[in-house]
């Protein structure tokens, strides 16, 4: 890296990297808060599952193609009727608990429920008129997605999915759909979230529906999670490491050089 020289410090002394180090360690500082990427499409069933689900598939492979690696939890191997509390993300090492509040009752469904159906294999998470399903990582991750079918297909108001995110270091935040009262029955979407800042990632997440007294019956399916974001890079622990160490030198320097100049 080339060294631009500064101005001049104290009685004569130069200071050639005091500011490049300044600017390095401000760079490598966390963000202070999340960027959010949002990932959305849907498709119509019009009384039964679209059979070419173009809007959503879309949605979801460019969710997929935001991370180096994904994970996805089917829901295939559950038994039917329970609530999974703990869910895995094959071909990663993350898990994550699952826990559910009073007032929701989500299943695993084996078959269609009002128009609510499976996405990959025979088995979905059934909501039952409403969801308020956390899961809770074993490692932070960098996105988290999901197939929704047959929701918001009519009723008084719309009804929205919502995802309540936990970012490392404390902060939440969320992330809706906008759906309308005029989709159809057995409707298909996927709605994704990555989080574009490496340093604050998710460590758990929340599913909501907006409108829970309505009733609406709709399914998940195909829980997924991005490991890391694509394109980036995790800082090296070094690199702190060596720009306190060039801190240290260039203090021990200018010291010196006030001696040397007073004497």
């Amino acid at each position: 890296m080339s060294q631009i020289r500064f101005q001049i410090i104290g009685r004569g002394v130069v200071a050639t990297g005091l500011m490049t180090a300044m600017a390095l360690f401000a760079i490598s500082q966390p963000a202070s808060a999340a960027s959010l990427q949002t990932f959305f499409g849907i498709d119509q069933g019009n009384g039964t599952p679209p059979t070419a689900p173009v809007n959503s598939l879309t949605a979801r492979n460019s969710f997929l193609s935001a991370f180096t690696s994904t994970g996805v939890e089917n829901l295939n191997s559950f038994t039917l009727g329970s609530f999974p509390t703990s869910v895995s993300f094959p071909s990663t090492s993350v898990t994550a608990n699952s826990t559910i509040a009073n007032g929701s009752s989500n299943f695993v469904a084996g078959g269609p429920d009002n128009g609510a159906f499976a996405t990959s294999g025979t088995q979905f998470l059934d909501t039952a008129g409403s969801v308020n399903t956390t899961f809770a990582f074993s490692a932070p991750v960098a996105g988290f997605g999901l197939y929704a079918t047959d929701m918001s297909d009519g009723g008084t108001a719309a009804d929205q999915l919502q995802l309540l995110l936990t970012l490392e270091g404390g902060g939440t935040a969320t992330v809706t759909t906008s759906l309308t009262t005029s989709n159809s029955n057995a409707n298909l979407f996927f709605f994704g979230v990555a989080s574009t800042n490496p340093a604050e990632r998710i460590t758990a997440i929340q599913i909501t529906n907006s409108f829970p007294t309505e009733g609406d019956v709709f399914g998940m399916d195909d829980l997924t999670i991005g490991t890391s974001l694509a394109g980036t890079a995790t800082p090296e622990p070094g690199t702190f490491m060596f720009l306190g160490t060039g801190f240290a030198g260039l203090l021990a320097l200018f010291v010196r050089q006030r001696l040397t100049a007073s004497n």
